[in-house]
């Protein structure tokens, strides 16, 4: 009895510290998961899925000061008809039901100064949901790269959006994400963006587009991707 009892006890012991070694294999696998967290939920506050209350309780842990993010622009319009904009700052304190309130109120508006100009406004939506409306997204998350000269760690994004308009537009937003340690966790300090677009209309530019959007490389060399996921199926 003693000696299955003392074997059971060294195998228990095994699987212990190989489980261990697991997590030290990977030490930066939560960074790329905060990363993750962070794409997955902005997707779901601009689709106006979340609001922006839940997006920042959800980001407390991830992000340094989502304070930031107040000026991104959530929903409105602009153009030929007016501007008239949300900001994310503009929907504190605000339900996700009355943020859709406010959504619908903006199409209103827009509605009735097209009809003011004579213009038809079903047309000028249904030509937004073909050129906007229901893109795939495919996301590319990187590895971890330590920048030590100041002591921050990088991971790199790249989203590719796929257009279902008659010109299939295609674009990609490249990310730097710049984390830093606060009380020994990291969170996201900043986000640096590039990107680039094209379509069938200017095939031709699809290659001068792509070298020149930034974030491609790490040190002179090529970002190795090591996550790939699609936007809305998580």
């Amino acid at each position: 009895m003693k000696n299955i009892m003392l074997v059971t006890f060294v195998m228990v012991l095994i699987v212990s510290l190989l489980g261990c070694n697991d997590v030290k294999e990977n030490p930066n696998q939560t960074l790329i998961d905060k990363v993750k967290s962070f794409e997955v939920n902005e997707d779901q506050l601009l689709k106006l899925q979340i609001s922006y209350d839940e997006f920042k309780e959800k980001m407390k842990d991830v992000v340094v000061d989502i304070n930031y993010y107040d000026n991104t622009e959530i929903f409105g319009y602009s153009g030929i008809s007016g501007n008239r904009m949300y900001l994310a700052k503009d929907l504190v304190g605000l339900t996700l039901t009355e943020i859709k309130g406010l959504e619908q109120d903006v199409e209103n508006e827009q509605r009735k100064k097209y009809e003011e100009k004579g213009w038809d406004y079903e047309q000028h939506k249904k030509q937004m949901e073909l050129d906007f409306g229901n893109p795939t997204i495919e996301v590319k998350l990187s590895n971890v790269y330590d920048y030590k000269e100041y002591k921050w760690k990088y991971v790199f994004s790249q989203t590719h959006r796929k257009y279902n308009d008659e010109n299939n537009r295609e674009q990609v937003i490249n990310k730097r994400y710049r984390l830093a340690e606060e009380d020994g966790i990291w969170k996201i300090l900043n986000v640096d963006v590039s990107m680039a677009w094209w379509g069938d209309n200017n095939k031709s530019m699809k290659q001068i587009q792509l070298e020149k959007i930034h974030f491609q490389t790490f040190n002179n060399e090529p970002v190795e991707y090591v996550v790939t996921f699609n936007l809305g199926e998580n």
